[in-house]
């Protein structure tokens, strides 16, 4: 996804969203959060989401990558 594209989704997501806020608060984006697997050595099971997204760099330098690891 382009970043453009991103905002403005999250743009129009915000403006739906605003006219709730005074009854659910501020609008959040949530992320899936994995976990290293116990019986499966290299492997991660599903753990819930979270509002603390990691924006980081792709091992080459070249792209934003959105995540979240329970654990690190």
């Amino acid at each position: 996804m382009l970043l453009k594209q991103l905002i403005d989704e999250l743009t129009e997501i915000y403006l739906h969203e605003v006219k709730y806020s005074k009854v659910m608060g501020e609008p959040e984006i949530m992320i899936d959060v994995f976990k290293p697997d116990p019986f499966m050595k290299g492997y991660r099971t599903y753990a819930g989401f979270s509002p603390n997204v990691k924006i980081e760099r792709s091992s080459d330098g070249v792209y934003y990558i959105l995540s979240q690891f329970k654990g690190e």
